[in-house]
């Protein structure tokens, strides 16, 4: 990635059979034009990039270290408060749901065209729980959890 080149965010909206309702997401592409990636998925995804400021982060060590270059970032919005309750949490009526709409929608949907190198997941708090229980699942999937007050 050229020294101080910024990445571009694309925003997405998937419609889930199994939350039946559309669940948006962000992604950034990989500073690099390569097939082969790794993949981040950021729960709390608009937290991360309001509150944590996580592109301009993310850019600024892209910039700094060529070996992350090929990193894809999906950053997922739950929906409202309420919805990321019943989602996150293990007693809410969607959790079981969100993880299988993790495994069996979002997943495929984003790295559909893509070789997946490594795989990685992102939360805080509520969104670190279903990040532990979406790995938990298929744990030969994921190569790094990073939980912050799990």
């Amino acid at each position: 990635m050229e020294k101080g080149a910024e990445l571009r965010m694309k925003q997405e909206v998937i419609a889930s059979k199994y939350l039946n309702r559309e669940i948006a997401y962000r992604i950034i592409p990989p500073a690099s034009n390569r097939k082969s990636v790794n993949m981040l998925y950021v729960q709390d995804g608009n937290d991360y990039l309001e509150l944590g400021a996580f592109q301009e982060t993310f850019e600024t060590l892209v910039n700094q270290h060529s070996s992350l270059d090929n990193w894809m970032v999906v950053l997922i919005h739950p929906g409202t408060s309420e919805e990321r309750w019943h989602s996150y949490h293990h007693r809410g009526d969607s959790f079981h749901h969100y993880i299988s709409f993790m495994y069996e929608e979002l997943i495929p949907k984003v790295e559909k065209n893509l070789i997946v190198m490594k795989r990685a997941a992102l939360g805080d708090s509520l969104a670190a729980n279903i990040s532990v229980n979406i790995a938990s699942k298929k744990p030969a999937m994921w190569n790094h959890l990073l939980l912050q007050s799990a």
